[in-house]
């Protein structure tokens, strides 16, 4: 048995204090590439490979993974591919604002962002940040 000197006892009750918990749910983004392979002669549908998974900490950071991840495919393809998917990744607005600034903008506002690109060869790649709710397992 603890002294009494031990208890934290707040003034006029005898009850110990709540320890304080985390929020079992916290916002957060879920950062995704999909890669949906050209149909087969067989096949009616394309089904989606995931192939990068992540949990960035800001929007930022989220649209920096994007832009990393593209240039890294980008490189991966057919240079009139490669051509295209850079262009398209770096076209501004009619407003001047880069796409960067838009996208960050509309991920602070909780709003999803995405970029997708089909390539020459049939391959179709689709890069998405949407906000989420995290459940903080203890």
């Amino acid at each position: 048995m603890l002294a009494p000197s031990h208890l934290a006892i707040f003034e006029g009750t005898d009850r110990l204090p709540r320890p304080v918990r985390p929020p079992l749910l916290r916002s957060g983004l879920w950062y995704e590439l999909l890669l949906h392979h050209p149909c087969g002669e067989e096949e009616n549908e394309r089904s989606p490979e995931p192939c990068e998974l992540s949990a960035p900490g800001s929007p930022r950071q989220a649209i920096r993974m994007l832009r990393d991840s593209v240039r890294t495919r980008a490189g991966q393809l057919t240079s009139r591919d490669r051509h295209a998917i850079l262009e398209a990744l770096d076209d501004h607005s009619d407003d001047g604002l880069s796409g960067d600034v838009q996208a960050v903008a509309a991920l602070h506002r909780g709003l999803p962002v995405g970029f997708a690109f089909t390539a020459l060869n049939g391959e179709h790649f689709e890069w998405s940040v949407r906000p989420v709710r995290f459940l903080t397992l203890v």
